[in-house]
């Protein structure tokens, strides 16, 4: 099995049914697609997975559970044990780890701003009750608290059950200060934008977490193996094939209303369903995200 904060870690996003319930045979297939489009992890209840929009706590421990059960240890799966209070990112960590997860992803409790200490006891006080691996999450835009890098080199000096950070953040400076901070540890750095797949890599990162491996995984995953390889000017090439395909993501739309819509597009056996407040895109949008993916040619081999 892949090490684990390595790679490609496919940020999967929740499907539903038309009746907005969960979707439990689209997650197995959803699964099932991932790992033959050769990820290295599958990330299960992040942002795009929607985990806010998941009633408490049923839906979400079922959807961990389907993802994990149906993987069966032939790739890691991270669970998002997010949530406001940190007892209940306790409660949920710990279901995670009973289950089987290879590791958990927890961002700082969001909702109130937090002090350096708040988010450093935010994050060991779930440490010391459980064994499972720990990622720190790090998304700013949506937590309203950036994690201090010193605070990531105190808790990954203090805690050996937290193993690395995702960097959701457009920050290089951040991203290179917790790589100095914990260069001398077995602690990894990944990004979850997709617009440093490179630059975390020549920063000597470990990898990224990527959206558009929901429907297209072999851009990702071509840029990490070229360079793996050796092959820079491959790895760099395929960079700017991603990059065209991102134009996606300039057009302000939520993260799993668009990649749902573009998977539907593909001919993917699913509905391009979202839970409320998100929305559908509006015709006007539909038209210019099809005109994307007509002139990057998605699902065409490449």
């Amino acid at each position: 099995m892949a090490k684990l904060c390595e790679g490609v870690i496919a940020a999967m996003v929740t499907l539903f049914k038309e009746d907005y319930s969960v979707d439990e045979e689209g997650i197995k297939e959803q699964v099932d697609f991932l790992i033959e489009g050769s990820v290295d992890g599958i990330l299960v209840l992040g942002s795009l997975g929607e985990f806010m929009n998941l009633a408490w706590r049923e839906e979400r421990e079922k959807v961990a559970e389907i993802a994990v059960k149906h993987a069966d240890k032939r790739i890691p799966i991270y669970v998002g044990t997010m949530h406001t209070s940190t007892d209940e990112v306790i409660y949920l960590t710990k279901h995670a780890q009973n289950i089987g997860a290879d590791a958990v992803a927890i961002v700082p409790a969001y909702f109130f701003p937090l002090s350096d200490d708040a988010v450093y006891n935010h994050y060991s006080v779930v440490a010391e009750e459980v064994d499972i691996p720990i990622i720190l999450y790090n998304f700013p835009a949506c937590t309203g608290t950036n994690i201090n890098p010193q605070v990531v080199g105190r808790l990954a000096r203090d805690y050996d059950n937290i193993i690395g950070i995702k960097e959701t953040i457009d920050s290089v400076m951040h991203m290179r200060k917790c790589l100095e901070l914990t260069r001398a540890l077995d602690f990894k750095v990944i990004t979850g934008n997709e617009d440093h797949a490179l630059s975390i890599l020549t920063m000597g990162g470990h990898g990224f977490v990527s959206g558009t491996a929901n429907f297209a995984p072999e851009y990702t995953v071509g840029i990490y193996k070229s360079f793996k390889e050796g092959n820079l000017k491959e790895a760099v090439k395929t960079y700017w094939d991603l990059m065209k395909i991102r134009q996606l993501w300039n057009m302000n739309v939520p993260g799993p209303v668009l990649i749902k819509f573009v998977m539907a597009e593909m001919g993917r056996n699913m509905k391009p369903v979202t839970r409320r407040p998100l929305i559908p895109l509006s015709e006007k949008q539909k038209q210019k995200a099809r005109e994307i993916i007509r002139k990057v040619s998605l699902g065409v081999a490449r």
